[in-house]
C-alpha cells in the first residue's frame, strides 16, 4: 500500500493541524509495517515544488497530477 502525505497548506494556517495529524498517522503506519506500506512525502515534495499546485496552493495542477502518478509508480516499484 502506498500512502501519500497531505499538503499541510490544507490546514490553512489557522491553528488547524489535521494535515499534520494525518501525516503523523501515515508515518506511524509505515514504520509499523514497512514490508507492506510505502510512504511518499507529498507534503515535502509540493513545498519544494509549488509549481505542481493550483493557485490555491493545495490541490495539484496537471503537472502535480503527473508527479503523483510518477511517485506512485516509483513507490510501487519498491514494494515487496
Amino acid at each position: 500500500v502506498v500512502f501519500f502525505t497531505v499538503n499541510t497548506a490544507a490546514d490553512g494556517g489557522n491553528g488547524t493541524t489535521v494535515a499534520l495529524q494525518i501525516n503523523a498517522e501515515i508515518a506511524s503506519l509505515v514504520r509499523s509495517n514497512p514490508s507492506h506500506f510505502e510512504e511518499v512525502d507529498w507534503n515535502a515534495l509540493v513545498h519544494a515544488n509549488p509549481g505542481w499546485l493550483q493557485s490555491d496552493g493545495i490541490h495539484p495542477n496537471a503537472t502535480g497530477d503527473q508527479e503523483i502518478a510518477d511517485w506512485d509508480s516509483i513507490a510501487l516499484s519498491v514494494c515487496p
